[in-house]
């Protein structure tokens, strides 16, 4: 199990208001997504565990915004995204079931949908 510093990451690195879906902070506590959040980045972001390689800094991740399209960078951004670091967008919408879907067929990692 992950520990709550790195549950908490995106806090740390945006701010609660960002309000995270439980069931994206309930997949990184069990160690299926891990928490990628940065704050020079536009929002925090995640992605499945081992389905990166560092040596080819090549990872698909799941971008989840502000709540508030008026509090995003930009509103016409969609609350989540998925994209591959070649910038191949594979979702991009408010359902987070469908995120999680398309970041599951992507990476073939069992995300308990």
């Amino acid at each position: 199990m992950a520990n709550t510093a790195e549950i908490d990451r995106w806090v740390e690195e945006f701010c609660p208001s960002y309000r995270i879906p439980k069931q994206v902070s309930l997949l990184v506590a069990a160690g299926v997504l891990e928490d990628h959040s940065w704050h020079n980045d536009a929002s925090p972001s995640f992605v499945v565990a081992g389905s990166y390689s560092e040596q080819d800094d090549y990872m698909t991740r799941l971008w989840i915004d502000h709540p508030d399209p008026e509090m995003r960078q930009d509103d016409s951004y969609a609350r989540y995204t998925v994209i591959t670091s070649d910038l191949v967008q594979l979702y991009s919408g408010d359902v987070l079931s469908d995120a999680l879907t398309a970041l599951h067929n992507a990476t073939g990692k069992d995300l308990g949908l």
